[in-house]
């Protein structure tokens, strides 16, 4: 990391004397010994020395010699890829009412007091974590439950389907989390194993989890 060394001379005032001499310049023409200018110039000179010393001291600390990085520290966030994410941080989303609905003309209703969700992005990969306790769901009764995430989320690329907990109106049953980008890959959808219905229910079915899976 070179920041202009040769300046520093310049700064000095040093110039060339006859015979190989080289020595402050004086302050006025006829001055015989440097001045307070001639001080002036090399106080400034050696901090900005030091400070050369200084910054390529900290930028090695982090960088190797071909520009690439060490070991990074920060004291703030750090992001990737271009977005204001901050990296390998737990994020709440926002609660709407609008991003829980059930497949068709069920309906799927989850209170703002009961529902936890969270996100972490760290490269091309989501982790979402859901607690959604004591919704209610309602008839016309289908197979999904399904949660929209914001339109502005990460888009999923590849079909991922893990297991969770899930109570169908109080009773533990066998189920799942997919994300399938063929469908919306900015939803995830619930499913019964065994591919039923949903039970109704009034503030009995339950939903835990967490899912990772690659995004774009």
């Amino acid at each position: 990391m070179k920041l202009g060394l040769a300046y520093i001379t310049q700064i000095r005032g040093v110039e060339d004397r006859p015979g190989g001499e080289d020595r402050p310049a004086a302050d006025a023409p006829g001055e015989a010994t440097p001045g307070v200018l001639s001080v002036l110039r090399g106080f400034l000179a050696l901090q900005l020395t030091n400070l050369v010393a200084t910054i390529g001291a900290g930028y090695h600390t982090e960088h190797n010699l071909d520009d690439t990085h060490k070991t990074i520290t920060a004291s703030g966030s750090i992001s990737e890829h271009g977005r204001r994410t901050p990296l390998g941080e737990w994020i709440p989303l926002p609660f709407s009412t609008l991003a829980f609905v059930g497949l068709g003309t069920m309906t799927w209703t989850v209170s703002p007091t009961l529902a936890t969700i969270k996100y972490m992005v760290v490269g091309k990969t989501v982790f979402l974590v859901f607690n959604i306790g004591l919704t209610t769901v309602a008839a016309p009764l289908n197979t999904q439950l399904i949660l929209r995430l914001p339109t502005d989320f990460f888009q999923a690329v590849t079909l991922t389907r893990v297991a969770i907990r899930l109570s169908d109106n109080g009773v533990l049953v066998p189920g799942e989390a997919v994300v399938d980008p063929a469908q919306n890959p900015r939803s995830i959808f619930f499913i019964r194993q065994d591919a039923a219905n949903f039970a109704a229910a009034a503030g009995t079915t339950s939903i835990n989890g967490e899912m990772f899976y690659e995004v774009a």
